[in-house]
């Protein structure tokens, strides 16, 4: 606790606090003799008159003293700072300000966002700083965006800032932006302050730890009170991503109810011509999925938008998709064993809606983009390997035939965790004393559904005088098994799906490839494992990832641009990489942006808001565990703790008070 006059040249007045007992002291002095011929009872009427009036003197010379201490105070202006150290009179401030820009702070109270309210705020701090004070602010949000490099004393390009800057749509870094503050005040000379501005909301602030450094005062200004309710789309996936013409897609999406009370709500599909609602009823913190069914039949890219009903917060209540409508699938064949890779090729071949794309190590070691990978006796070695996973991983489709000198360890490339191969089991292939036969292993697989009737004849037909003897491998679910149980086609799921192909179609060794059932086999195979998002680099972002678009060839950058609807968004060319590489810093608004070369349209990128910010419940302001740190809440609680509680009106309050009592004392005392 601080207290400052801030009228201190008064302060010899307050010798002025004794004239009371001055005046009460000259009141008592003893007054000049006269002898009467007798006062022996004038003296016995006084001595009881002093027994009655000396208690009520001092209560008077108690009360006056109070009044003229309460009089100069007033006159001293004292003012009066709780629960902070203060830096003294004429002591320079380093100020650095963290304004939360997160998509939550575009929520309305009354009659302003959050946003604004923490811009004004961060006005009043700024304009209670001197000439001699530096300052910085850093807008929290991902990435965490500062106005200067440092701090400076432009205070009025800061003030300017804060009247345009607009919520960043992106989801916060919010010890990143302590670290970032603490950086820039490191080794400042000066008293260090940081001010946090935000609604502390719940999902993002619950947890966050950070260590203050010695010397730093931090304060947190509560932005918001209200506990607004919301409905919002919290994700939006086609599957396939990238359909066949004519094909059937479902498209999903999620509608969550972040309130305690029920919300009744439309969600809107539009692709292209296609309109579709549903009317969805959720309970209180419902999480909902949602199912439309599209056919698109124009070849080309198609974007996919989802919207709710309007409510008290616009900004999550739409998503963006787009989807890749083609006439063919690009299958990748890498044929380290050649017979087995040209059945695969040519079967592709036969099934009219596929290409078959010709893979050698070299295009293996470049990322992949085709609608699934056959690699027909890789033994899981070589500079293919991470490229492989790496497609696994982003959800392809890899079906693997290992080959005849495949060992149990190198499975293990491709493996899960959960599925470890054995790598003490040596080699895999093995020959029959007779031919072996298949059986299917899951005939409720739905891939197998148009076996069912018969007319595609029966896709274990053909026998087999040679395979792999595969290990156990945990998580592996069969589609076909040889008649004694060993597995001929498992497929594992790890992000993708990764189909392993013991069904070997050399002429030597099986017949399979022959039969009519095999090329439908692979054709639904394709259709129903194929890679679920669209191959090739990312197209779906959430706000505050970079948008990248990578040219295999030099452009010129006046050649490229990138839009969201008519607005232009400025690009930058990234140096040190083949080709071109051009990217947009940070998408800030949802929305959907198209790659334009000379005017022709290249791609559609989409933007979306991010789910953990449609969570609008805030929380309390975090202390962190540190006596430095200030929780401020309320406008009123900024200004006291910037200009301090003003004590003089409270002190003239007493002074009245005092004067009344006085004169109620006065007039017992002289009361007949």
């Amino acid at each position: 606790m601080n207290l400052l006059l801030t009228n201190s040249v008064l302060l010899p007045l307050a010798a002025l606090v004794l004239v009371p007992l001055v005046l009460h002291l000259f009141a008592r002095a003893r007054p000049p003799v006269y002898e009467f011929s007798s006062v022996a009872f004038l003296r016995q009427v006084l001595r009881k008159a002093i027994r009655i009036k000396q208690p009520q003197s001092l209560l008077v010379l108690m009360l006056r003293t109070l009044l003229f201490a309460a009089l100069i105070g007033a006159f001293l202006k004292p003012v009066f700072f709780a629960g902070q150290a203060l830096p003294g009179l004429g002591v320079r401030k380093d100020v650095v300000l963290i304004v939360d820009a997160t998509a939550s702070m575009a929520a309305t109270e009354g009659s302003q966002t959050r946003f604004a309210a923490a811009c004004a705020k961060g006005a009043e701090i700024l304009n209670g700083l001197s000439t001699a004070d530096t300052a910085n602010i850093i807008w929290l949000g991902t990435p965490n965006r500062s106005e200067f490099p440092q701090l400076g004393a432009n205070v009025a390009f800061l003030k300017k800032a804060l009247r345009q800057a607009s919520v960043s749509y992106t989801a916060a870094d919010v010890t990143g932006a302590l670290g970032l503050a603490a950086g820039m005040l490191r080794d400042r000379a000066a008293a260090r302050e940081v001010y946090v501005l935000s609604d502390f909301q719940a999902t993002t602030w619950n947890g966050v730890t950070f260590a203050v450094p010695p010397g730093l005062r931090l304060y947190t200004v509560k932005i918001g009170e209200a506990q607004l309710p919301n409905v919002a789309v919290t994700s939006l996936a086609a599957e396939p991503a990238r359909p066949l013409a004519g094909q059937d897609v479902k498209v999903f999406c999620e509608v969550q109810n972040f309130s305690p009370e029920p919300a009744i709500t439309t969600v809107y599909l539009r692709a292209g011509e296609t309109h579709q609602s549903q009317e969805v009823r959720l309970t209180p913190w419902q999480k909902l999925p949602v199912l439309f069914q599209l056919k698109p039949t124009t070849v080309g890219e198609q974007t996919l938008a989802v919207a709710l009903s309007e409510d008290a917060f616009p900004a999550d209540n739409e998503r963006w998709a787009v989807i890749d409508v083609v006439q063919e699938l690009n299958i990748g064949i890498a044929g380290y064993e050649p017979e087995t890779a040209a059945y695969w090729r040519r079967a592709v071949g036969a099934l009219g809606w596929a290409n078959a794309v010709t893979l050698t190590d070299a295009d293996l070691e470049k990322p992949v983009a085709v609608d699934a990978l056959f690699l027909a006796g890789w033994a899981g070695t070589g500079a293919a390997k991470e490229r492989v996973a790496g497609y696994l991983k982003q959800g392809g489709l890899v079906v693997w035939f290992p080959g005849t000198a495949t060992e149990a360890g190198s499975l293990q490339t491709l493996l899960p965790k959960s599925a470890a191969a054995n790598p003490g089991a040596g080699r895999l292939w093995e020959k029959a004393a007779k031919p072996w036969r298949l059986r299917l292993a899951d005939p409720a697989n739905p891939m197998l559904a148009v076996f069912a009737s018969g007319t595609y004849g029966d896709p274990a037909r053909g026998t087999f005088t040679g395979r792999l003897r595969l290990p156990e491998l945990g998580g592996a679910k069969p589609i076909l098994n040889y008649e004694d149980g060993q597995p001929a086609l498992t497929v594992l799921r790890d992000g993708g799906a990764l189909l392993l192909w013991n069904l070997p179609l050399q002429r030597e060794v099986s017949d399979w490839a022959l039969q009519i059932e095999f090329v439908p086999f692979l054709g639904e195979l394709i259709l129903h494992y194929r890679q679920r998002t669209a191959p090739g680099p990312q197209r779906d972002f959430l706000a505050g990832q970079m948008l990248a678009r990578q040219f295999e060839v030099e452009v010129l950058d006046r050649d490229v641009q990138l839009r969201r609807g008519e607005t232009l968004v400025p690009v930058v060319r990234q140096a040190g990489v083949r080709g071109t590489l051009l990217t947009a810093p940070e998408g800030r608004v949802p929305g959907v942006y198209s790659w334009q070369y000379r005017g022709a349209a290249l791609e559609r990128q989409t933007v979306n808001f991010p789910p953990v910010e449609s969570d609008l419940r805030t929380g309390p302001a975090p202390d962190f565990g540190h006596p430095s740190v200030v929780r401020i809440s309320g406008k009123r609680s900024l200004e006291q703790m910037r200009e301090g509680q003003p004590l003089w009106p409270w002190l003239l309050a007493v002074g009245l008070l005092v004067a009344g009592l006085e004169g109620l004392v006065l007039m017992r005392v002289d009361r007949p």
